[in-house]
């Protein structure tokens, strides 16, 4: 039964993605609440909108004292550029003590 269930699971997030195949980039957006900074990623994010979460962090890092999630769609999808720069990000962050997570990403990522 598992099986049936990924494999549904996989048909929703194609489906999904034909649908949003006219917006070939992610649509990302932020906003803070509770002092944390909350990034939503709907789409792909690949290399050429990979520098976009960053920026939106940046933006909200004034009052986001307590940190930042990354709020995947549930049928968003990320390449190797994508990727990378989620991990150069998360590295930065770590770097820099503050607190991050990554919320809503498929199974395939985890």
């Amino acid at each position: 039964m598992f099986q049936r269930a990924a494999l549904e699971s996989a048909l929703g997030r194609i489906e999904t993605r034909l649908k949003l195949r006219n917006e070939p980039l992610a649509a990302i957006d932020a906003k803070t609440e509770n002092n944390v900074a909350l990034i939503s990623i709907r789409g792909s994010l690949s290399g050429e909108n990979r520098e976009q979460p960053y920026r939106h962090w940046r933006d909200c890092r004034p009052k986001a004292p307590r940190g930042v999630v990354f709020c995947f769609d549930t049928h968003a999808a990320v390449n190797g550029p994508g990727i990378a720069a989620l991990v150069q990000m998360l590295s930065e962050l770590e770097a820099r003590q503050i607190p991050a997570a990554i919320a809503g990403l498929s199974n395939n990522f985890r």
